[in-house]
């Protein structure tokens, strides 16, 4: 089982209100976080479990899912509704005039080589105009359903593709690039008039590594790295060595703002709110 990180009860949180209390569950590379919202989208609870890498995504482990779904007594009770974000494999895009939903073992198929017992998944990205595809395991996703009957899923990348669109598009600067890392892994996407050019996913060891990705993104759209408004996410200070590094080559580097839409009390506004940038976007996708 994974060991909590973060445990935040603001004193709006009440155990005797979670029928009308909303679920985000963010599986990430490494950690399993859940928030809890009401109404106006306040978050009353927000709690994080960290697991120990060991080769593959520990929460790929069905049995460490399981084991926090049933010792944990907040995840016990009935919600309003529960969506639950997943990350750890790549998103594929697939035009949404193009997709047939007959054929997504077909889409992934073309990319790589799909692993044993998986099931595909397809996220509607709406106003972006495409499908987001990806495989998970089977038997994760049963043991999630069955812990949550009638949750949503959806990819990670999904979710912060909606909200990186809308902060695209308030930047009125015509190309846009984000950033948002997890351990080990930066999911980047590149923005231009709205409309999404580049989505992908790179593994990284060092901040030299997470600037050369970066730049590449840039050089295959040609894109100036001094003109180009660029904003990241995650856990990462402003002090950190990616950070200090891609401020030396990007002018317009920023963090993630929290969005207007969600409402955080004083405990966890005393962490950056850039920090949850990945659980705030899901709670706010369509």
């Amino acid at each position: 089982m994974g060991k909590i990180s973060i445990d935040i009860s603001e004193d709006s949180y009440s155990k005797l209100r979670h029928q009308d209390y909303e679920l985000s569950i963010l599986l990430g590379v490494d950690s399993f976080a859940y928030a809890l919202s009401d109404e106006r989208r306040q978050i009353v609870a927000l709690r994080e479990y960290t697991f120990e890498q060991q080769g593959a995504p520990a929460w790929q482990e069905t049995s460490a899912i399981q084991t926090i779904i049933q010792n944990d007594k907040r995840l016990q009770d009935n919600f309003r509704s529960a969506r639950i974000g997943l990350s750890g494999q790549a998103l594929t895009l697939v035009p949404s005039r193009l997709y047939n939903p007959l054929e997504k073992n077909q889409y992934l198929l073309h990319l790589s080589a799909l692993p044993d017992h998986a099931e595909i998944l397809a996220d509607d990205l709406g106003e972006l105009g495409c499908r987001g595809l990806y495989a998970l395991p089977a038997p994760l996703l049963g043991a999630l359903r069955q812990g949550f009957p009638g949750c949503r899923f959806m990819h990670l990348s999904s979710a912060l593709l909606q909200s990186w669109r809308k902060l695209a598009e308030a930047t009125g600067s015509g190309h846009c690039v984000c950033l948002h890392l997890q351990a080990g892994e930066l999911i980047l996407a590149l923005f231009s008039n709205g409309a999404v050019q580049l989505c992908n996913t790179y593994p990284y060891q060092s901040a030299e590594d997470f600037l050369y990705f970066v730049l590449l993104g840039l050089h295959q759209q040609e894109l100036d790295n001094n003109l180009t408004p660029v904003f990241i996410s995650g856990k990462l200070l402003p002090e950190s060595a990616i950070f200090t590094l891609l401020a030396r080559y990007f002018r317009q580097l920023q963090f993630m703002p929290t969005p207007a839409q969600i409402a955080v009390g004083p405990q966890l506004e005393q962490t950056p709110g850039h920090f949850y940038a990945d659980l705030f976007s899901l709670m706010l996708a369509s």
